[in-house]
């Protein structure tokens, strides 16, 4: 990614520039180049430090969270990536010890293409065992569309427990927080404190290992395969109506939503379709602008509001602090 992005930066400049400034804007590229390699460097040392402090634990939930961080991606793909014999043995050891405990379950899922990962999927059959009426770890497997649409029958509700999680993962973090020295190192401008720092670490976390995957869900319900399987309707509107009642992050909300349109009939439900996915896109616009302009603030705040359980109320959390309305302007394009 990062020679991507200075190969762009130099196509650029040599389009506009004569052969000293292509000269020069070449050797500040490659001088930005080597200060990223030596900032991702000393994050990926701070990470493999707080991983190993976490794999001396006897708790499940430490031990499957050294797992992820002694897996951070580093530059390569995950699949690339050979599994140290350390990181099997912190996740063997996190299974043995996890019991009834769902979040070590969600946390040894790691939903990357970890090779020879085999604890993942019985992670995710006893999660299925703790909470049967849990569309969620379902979304996990790697299951055929029929399977998948039969399996999610008996599904009542979706919980992510996407909240949970970051308020676990932070907490865990702010309990290894970066020295002075790996702070300097890998954010010399001391962008982030270690409140904000832990927050986004979490939240960057979450997304990259433990977001389901909703592509069999999602084909399993497009049109043609609901003309060529009738019976795959009332499957299809099961799913969707778990996924819009109480969604834990948006992202379901949306999904569902997806599902809808795909049945949807005349004009009238189609247009009260797209003002419900139009209200949330506007909702985690605001938010983001909202977070670029104050760093990580929005995010810790409702971090320490026990009330907030899921990504939606954050979000409207979030808007109604900052004076936002929850519905778009009539003339706002998403």
């Amino acid at each position: 990614m990062r020679a991507w992005w200075v190969a762009a930066a130099l196509a650029g400049v040599v389009c506009g520039a004569g052969a000293q400034d292509v000269q020069a804007a070449q050797e500040g590229a490659v001088a930005v180049a080597r200060s990223e390699d030596v900032r991702e460097q000393a994050w990926q040392a701070y990470v493999a430090r707080v991983a190993r402090t976490l794999g001396r634990s006897q708790d499940a939930r430490e031990l499957a969270f050294a797992t992820i961080l002694g897996q951070m991606p580093d530059g390569r793909m995950p699949q690339e990536q050979a599994v140290p014999d350390q990181v099997m043995a912190w996740r063997q050891a996190a299974l043995e010890r996890a019991g009834g405990d769902r979040l070590a379950y969600q946390l040894l899922i790691d939903a990357r293409p970890v090779p020879g990962n085999v604890v993942r999927g019985i992670a995710i059959d006893r999660w299925r065992a703790l909470e049967p009426w849990n569309l969620a770890p379902l979304l996990y497997q790697a299951l055929p569309a029929e399977q998948l649409m039969q399996a999610q029958r008996s599904a009542t509700h979706t919980r992510m427990y996407w909240y949970d999680s970051l308020r676990w993962m932070h907490a865990a973090l702010l309990r290894q927080p970066p020295t002075e020295a790996e702070s300097r190192a890998f954010q010399p401008e001391g962008a982030l404190d270690a409140e904000e720092l832990a927050a986004s670490t979490a939240a960057g976390i979450w997304a990259a290992t433990m977001m389901p995957r909703y592509g069999v869900l999602l084909t399993a319900c497009k049109l043609p395969a609901l003309r060529e399987t009738p019976e795959r309707l009332a499957d299809c509107r099961h799913a969707a109506d778990v996924l819009t009642t109480h969604p834990s992050i948006v992202l379901e909300q949306m999904v569902g939503l997806a599902l809808l349109r795909e049945m949807a009939g005349d004009g009238e439900e189609r247009a009260s379709l797209q003002a419900r996915r139009r209200r949330v896109q506007w909702q985690m616009h605001q938010f983001a602008r909202l977070s670029v302009n104050d760093r990580a603030a929005p995010l810790m705040r409702q971090l320490a509001d026990p009330s907030i359980q899921t990504e939606q109320q954050l979000l409207e959390r979030t808007l109604l602090q900052a004076g936002l309305p929850l519905d778009p302007p009539p003339d706002w394009v998403p």
